[in-house]
C-alpha cells in the first residue's frame, strides 16, 4: 500500500474519552461536526458512564470510573483498529482526517508539536526534543506502540505530584524521547488551538478548544482563506500585510487594542 492510497475504512476510526457531563456535552459536539465532515469513519466513546445520545458512536468501551479523566485519557489504546485516532472531547472537525490517516502508513505516531515544555527540565532529556501536544494523536498498532503506551502510563503515575497535579504531556515527552518509534509533528492546522498562536498554512482541519461558539466563530474566519495566515487569540486570523485590505487590517488593529484593553481594567 502506497502512502497516497486510501486505507480501507474498515482499518481505521477515531476514538474520543469522556468523563462526566461537560466531556460528554463536548464530545457529543466534536463527533456530530466529524460525522459530517467524515462520513463512514467509525468513532468510538471510551467513558466510565452510558452516553444520552448512543446514536452518536459506533461502540462504547467502559473503563473503571475510579479512574481521573486525565489518566482515562491514557488508555485511548483501547481503540480496535490498525489506524487509530484519539481527538480531545473540546474540538470541532470541520476537514478530512484522510491525510492524518495516510501519515500512520509511513510513521507510528503522529501529534502537533507543542509550543510548551520551556518551564521545566528533565535529567536526560535534551532541551531540543519538543513536548507534543495530547489534543490530537495518530498512531498505529504495533507491539512497540503498545509498549510506547504502557510506559506513557507508568510515567503518568510516576509524575503525579502529591497535590495531585497530574502532567499527561510531561510524561508523553519523555515517553516519546525513550522510545524507538518513528514519529512526525503535524501542522497547526489538524490540531488548531484557541489558546495559543498559532500559523496555519492550507485548510484548518481540527478546530481545539473552549467553548463551542468560540469554535464555531474561529471555523468562520479560518476557512476564509487557505493561504498561510496567524491565529492570534483575542485577534483573530491574519495574513501577510500586503495581502490584507485596508480595512481588514484597521480591524485587526482594532481588536488588539481592544483586547488590550479589557486586562487593563
Amino acid at each position: 500500500m502506497t502512502p497516497s492510497s486510501p486505507i480501507p475504512p474498515a482499518d481505521r476510526g477515531v476514538i474520543y474519552v469522556a468523563v462526566g457531563k461537560r466531556y460528554m456535552d463536548e464530545s457529543a459536539f466534536s463527533a456530530e461536526s466529524l460525522r459530517k465532515t467524515n462520513p463512514g469513519i467509525p468513532v468510538y466513546l471510551l467513558t466510565d458512564t452510558p452516553p444520552e445520545n448512543s446514536r452518536l458512536w459506533d461502540q462504547v468501551l467502559h473503563i473503571e470510573a475510579s479512574l481521573p479523566g486525565s489518566a482515562m485519557k491514557l488508555h485511548m489504546d483501547q481503540a480496535p483498529w490498525s489506524r487509530c485516532v484519539f481527538i480531545d472531547s473540546d474540538t470541532m472537525v470541520v476537514g478530512s482526517l484522510d491525510p492524518l490517516f495516510q501519515l500512520l502508513d509511513r510513521f507510528d505516531f503522529a501529534a502537533m508539536q507543542h509550543s510548551g515544555g520551556g518551564h521545566y527540565t528533565i535529567h536526560g532529556l535534551p532541551s531540543s526534543f519538543p513536548e507534543f501536544n495530547s489534543g490530537v494523536i495518530a498512531w498505529r498498532r504495533s507491539d512497540r506502540v503498545g509498549a510506547f503506551f504502557a510506559r506513557w502510563r507508568e510515567l503518568y503515575a510516576q509524575m503525579t505530584e502529591p497535590n495531585g497535579r497530574t502532567w499527561d504531556q510531561k510524561s508523553l515527552r519523555v515517553a516519546l524521547y525513550e522510545s524507538d518509534l518513528r514519529i512526525i509533528s503535524i501542522p497547526h492546522g489538524y490540531n488548531l488551538m484557541t489558546y495559543f498562536p498559532s500559523v496555519v498554512d492550507g485548510e484548518a482541519v481540527i478546530l481545539h478548544g473552549r467553548t463551542t461558539d468560540n469554535l464555531r466563530r474561529l471555523a468562520n474566519r479560518v476557512a476564509q482563506s487557505t493561504m498561510l495566515r496567524a491565529y492570534v487569540p483575542g485577534v483573530g486570523v491574519l495574513r501577510h500585510p500586503k495581502d490584507m485590505s485596508w480595512r481588514s487590517l484597521l480591524h485587526a488593529i482594532f481588536r488588539m487594542v481592544t483586547w488590550k484593553i479589557r486586562f487593563l481594567f
